[in-house]
């Protein structure tokens, strides 16, 4: 089993094979809310691995999931998405260079 490891305080990241699944591997991170999601996504080490591994996928779904049940939620993430594009406007064209990309920031 994938062990979580804490990249930022406050945040973990689990990664490791996808078994079964329809991808190579997956990650999943755990932020516990906007103003951590926000940090994540702004972070000097998010941007430099999205500079990094962007170019070399196929395919990217980015999915979220909550327990809160704000019917706004979706729409409040997306904003953080378009404010973290507004910091780092390359974010959106890299984005958009993966062939097959499905998710939060899709339509920055």
């Amino acid at each position: 089993m994938a062990q979580p490891r804490t990249v930022q305080p406050g945040r973990e990241v689990f990664h490791g094979r996808d078994l079964g699944g329809d991808f190579d591997y997956s990650c999943v991170f755990v932020v516990e809310d906007f103003d951590g999601l926000y940090e994540y996504l702004t972070h000097p080490a998010t941007i430099g691995t999205e500079h990094l591994g962007l170019a070399l996928l196929e395919r990217l779904d980015i999915f979220d999931i909550s327990d809160d049940d704000d019917p706004d939620l979706y729409a409040k993430i997306e904003e953080l998405h378009r404010r973290r594009s507004a910091l780092n406007p390359e974010v959106p064209g890299m984005l958009s260079a993966v062939p097959d990309f499905r998710g939060a920031g899709a339509n920055d």
